[in-house]
Parts: C-alpha cells; structure tokens; sequence
C-alpha cells in the first residue's frame, strides 16, 4: 500500500519525536481493512530505512546539518522537518 508524501512525512515526522502509537494511528486511519499489527508492521518498515542509522552517526559525529540533508534528500520532508527529524535521533 502506498501513501502519500504529506502522510509519509507526518508519520516519518512522528516516528522522530517517539510517537510511534500515532504514527501507527495514522497509518491504520488511511488504510481501511488493514489490521493494526499489519499498521504496525508498516510503520516499522518506514522506520527502518536504510539512511536512518546514517543520519544517526552523521548527527552523533556533529554533523547534523548534513544529517538533516540526507533526510530531506530521502523523504518527503522539508529541509525545516528533517532538521526536526534529526534533533529527535
């Protein structure tokens, strides 16, 4: 199933700030006759991405702002988000 990118930056937005529950919400609400272990399952997909743990170190090593970059680069998210993003890692 696919989302739209204003969803797809809400719950990346969310997963950042620790809201996994709402995130899961979100998920579950745009796609009617999923489970909500199938919401979550998705949702954790989403937060495994492959650039994550980059974006991780890139911060850990004082480089948040190209962090934030790599974020933007590969999620729907502005430039303000995905510094957003990176200040929850």
């Amino acid at each position: 199933m696919t989302l739209d990118q204003k969803t797809l930056a809400d719950i990346t937005l969310l997963l950042a700030q620790r809201k996994k529950i709402q995130a899961v919400k979100i998920y579950f609400d745009h796609h009617p006759g999923i489970s909500l272990e199938a919401a979550k399952q998705a949702v954790e997909a989403i937060e495994a991405q492959p650039w994550s743990p980059q974006a991780s170190a890139l911060k850990a090593n004082g480089q948040a702002m190209q962090a934030a970059q790599l974020v933007h680069k590969h999620t729907s998210l502005s430039m303000r988000e995905a510094k957003r993003f990176v200040d929850g890692l």
